[in-house]
Order: structure tokens, then sequence, then C-alpha cells
């Protein structure tokens, strides 16, 4: 009995520091106690921009926007921050500059949410409203937009990993996403949103990272919708809709680089959802392919209004092969059944 006692004043011994080690350091941190990612709001124009975090000026106010941004990076300290531009209603202006999201030595990104609305007016061609490096991720839902409408003009320039998830974004006449990621470094990913273009490229695959469309609208007025120019697959899907009044019959809403050197065995595109339309009702083509690589069209629907042009054009020796549960409405040349 004397024994068992003696265990009993041990255990409740020992309890007693542990209750009072508990009191002293607090409860272990949890996943719910960890802080939430760090949310950040730009606001400013001309050269002059300012970013804050639950109302404190990061850095310095009043700076370039290049400035401000990597404040933030240096702020959120690798971890996932959310970028607002704006205020929530007013659009922040940059104007001829640009913003560029890349990793350093000193500080590396999280994955980074950009939300609000931002424009451009910036004709660079190695740049663009925002300019994704290679390493970064980005989500966005944000509205974003270059004004410049020349050729080489870019809302969105990428070598890094992007998800649209919605927003507006939009070019004139260059392009409005530009994707020249490589395979397994990065590409795009389409789930929501409305990315236009007048009379440029709206969507753009440059090198061997994939893009997937699965939701959201992909529209060019009077050029091509989605632009494979690389070796990277595309996948359309869901309820992705791409569309485009394109009236020339050597383009389409969808169109395949006669420039790119692709293998026969190189899949380019794999629909199995979603709609192409070219809503001309005279000439062109709502998908138009020029090189060797492989079109596998299993799911969706594809459509030319009106009686002139092509549902689908194969002006090459590329494959281009139409599976049961697709509806193709309008003419086909070079397919397979």
């Amino acid at each position: 009995m004397k024994k068992a006692n003696k265990i009993l004043g041990f255990a409740a011994i020992l309890a007693a520091i542990a209750l009072s080690t508990l009191l002293i350091t607090g409860c272990p941190e949890t996943e719910e106690d960890s802080p939430p990612p760090p949310f950040y709001i730009i606001t400013g124009s001309g050269t002059a921009f300012t970013a804050t975090r639950s109302d404190a000026t990061i850095g310095t106010a009043g700076q370039p926007i290049q400035t401000v941004i990597n404040a933030i990076q240096t702020n959120a300290a690798n971890l996932n921050p959310t970028i607002q531009f704006g205020d929530g209603n007013t659009v922040l202006d940059i104007g001829t500059a640009y913003v560029e999201l890349k990793n350093t030595n000193d500080s590396t990104w999280g994955t980074i949410t950009l939300s609000g609305k931002i424009t451009s007016n910036v004709s660079d061609s190695s740049s663009g409203t925002i300019k994704i490096n290679n390493s970064v991720s980005v989500t966005s839902s944000a509205d974003i937009a270059n004004t410049n409408a020349g050729t080489f003009a870019k809302a969105i320039n990428s070598t890094g990993t992007l998800s649209i998830t919605d927003g507006t974004l939009f070019n004139p006449g260059g392009y409005t996403v530009y994707s020249s990621s490589t395979s397994g470094v990065g590409g795009v990913t389409i789930s929501g949103g409305t990315i236009q273009s007048k009379s440029g490229w709206t969507v753009y695959n440059g090198s061997t990272g994939t893009i997937t469309i699965s939701g959201g609208t992909v529209s060019s007025e009077t050029s091509t919708a989605l632009y494979i120019s690389g070796s990277g697959k595309v996948t359309v899907s869901g309820t992705a809709n791409i569309t485009s009044a394109a009236t020339s019959s050597t383009n389409g809403t969808i169109q395949t680089s006669a420039y790119s050197t692709i293998t026969s065995a190189t899949v380019l595109l794999e629909m199995t959802g979603g709609t192409v339309t070219n809503t001309s009702t005279t000439t062109g083509n709502a998908i138009y392919h020029t090189n060797s690589g492989i079109l596998n069209i299993t799911g969706g629907k594809v459509s030319k209004a009106g009686s002139g042009g092509n549902a689908i054009y194969n002006n090459s020796t590329g494959v281009v092969t139409i599976g049961p549960g697709a509806t193709i409405e309008g003419t086909t040349y070079g397919v397979t059944p």
C-alpha cells in the first residue's frame, strides 16, 4: 500500500509540473493557430505608390511600383501573400511601369494571390503589366489590363506558374496572357474569368509548358483566341468557352503555328469538353492546324457560324482526330473521323 501511495504521489507531482509548464508556455501551436497569410493593399498613382498591411505602411510610402513590390516580398518572408491592387474600387494605374514577380538570392516568394484592379501602358516585349518569372507561382482573380495596342504588348507575361480563377484580363493588339513556361517548371491553368483581346492573340503558348482551360471565357474579336506555338500540350475541358469572329482563311479561333518544330508524335491539343466557336457568318475557321502535331477532340463542341469557312481546317500533315463524344458544327477538312 505504501508503495502504491508513493507511485500515486510521484504521478501527482509530474502532473503538477506539466500543468505549470503549460500555463507558462501556452498550448502547442496548431495549424488553426498559425497566422493568416499576409494581406497587402497597394494604392497610389503616377509613379508614387504605397503598400499597407493591416493599415501599417510597408517600406516607404510614395515609391515606384517595383520598389513597393520588393518591399512586400521582403515583408512577406516566404509566406503566401495576397496582393490587392487598388482600394477595391479604383483601378491602380501604373502608367508605363510594370510589376515583376521574381525570386532572388535574398528573398523568395511563397504562392502569390493577386486581386483588385491594375492597368498599364507597356509596349516592351520582354515585360507586361504583370511579369511572372521562373519558379514563381501566382493565383489571380484580379482585373489586369495593358492598354498598349502594340504587336508585342502583354497583360501577363509568364515563365512561371499561373492560375487564373476569375477577373477580366485585356490587351487590345498584342497578347493578353503570354506563356513561355517550360515543362516541369511552370504553365497556365484557367478555371474562370474573362480573357479578352481585340485584334491580338489572347492566350499564347510559346514553349513546352502546358496550358489547361477548364472554365472561363477566352475571346478575340477579330483574331486568334488561343495560339499554340510551342510543343506544350493545351487541354480544353469542362465549361471552357473559346471564341472569336476571325474572318481570315489562314487562322482560327484556335491556331497552331506553322513555324514550330513539332514531331508527328506531339499532342498539341486535347479537347474533352467546353466549346470552341467562330462566330463569323462569312469566312474563317474555328480550329486551324498548320503543323505535324496531333489534335485530339474527343468531347465538347467545335462550331463555325454561317455557311462559309470551316469548323476544323487541317492545313498540314498533322493528325486531327474526332471522337464520338465531340460535336462538330460546320465543315471539316483533313480530319480523321
